[in-house]
C-alpha cells in the first residue's frame, strides 16, 4: 500500500500566511488600478500576489510527487524531501504503536497525521503530515493488522535471545 500526502493539506499548513499576504496585495493592486489610478503599482502588488500563490503551490505539487508513505508486509517506508531527500524505515516487527492525528483545521480540511512509534527508541519515528484521512486511517488499521498477526514469539529477534 503506498499513498501521497494531500495537496491542498501540505499548502495550507505551510502557505496559509503567504496566501493571506497574497491576497491584500491583490486587493490592494485593485484599490491603486480602480480608485487611485495608478497602473504600475496596482499591476506590481498584483503580479506579486499571483506570484506568491504560484510559488506556493508549485512547492506543494513537488512535495506531493516527492512524498509517500508505503506499507509492505515487512517494513514502513517514508520519504519525502524535494531539495534534500530523507528515507525513514521501521520494520513492522519493531512498531510498538501508531497513531493518527487530527486538529480541528485538518478535520475541516479532510487530512491526518501519522506517527509511529517503534521499540528500542523514546521519541517517535516516523512522522507523515498532510495525508488524506481516508488513506491514512485504511494505512493506519492496516498497521495494527499486520503488528496483530505477528505473535511476539514470532517477532524476529525475540526467538534468538531466548
Amino acid at each position: 500500500m503506498k499513498i501521497k500526502p494531500s495537496l491542498h493539506g501540505f499548502y495550507v499548513r505551510n502557505y496559509w500566511v503567504s496566501t493571506i499576504i497574497a491576497v491584500a496585495l491583490i486587493l490592494a493592486g485593485g484599490y491603486f488600478l480602480v480608485f487611485a489610478g495608478n497602473m504600475a503599482w496596482g499591476l506590481g502588488a498584483i503580479g506579486v500576489g499571483i506570484l506568491l500563490v504560484v510559488i506556493g503551490i508549485a512547492h506543494s505539487a513537488l512535495n506531493r510527487k516527492y512524498t509517500s508513505l508505503y506499507l509492505s508486509e515487512e517494513e514502513l517506508v517514508y520519504e519525502e524531501g524535494v531539495l534534500s531527500h530523507h528515507k525513514r524505515m521501521a520494520p513492522i516487527h519493531m512498531i510498538t504503536d501508531s497513531t493518527v492525528k487530527r486538529s480541528f483545521f485538518e478535520r475541516i480540511l479532510g487530512i491526518a497525521d501519522l506517527q509511529v512509534n517503534t521499540s528500542g527508541t523514546s521519541e517517535i519515528e516516523i512522522i507523515a503530515n498532510d495525508f488524506s484521512y481516508s488513506e491514512i486511517d485504511r494505512m493506519h488499521k492496516e498497521i495494527y493488522r499486520l503488528i496483530r498477526g505477528t505473535p511476539a514469539s514470532m517477532k524476529k529477534g525475540y526467538a534468538e535471545k531466548k
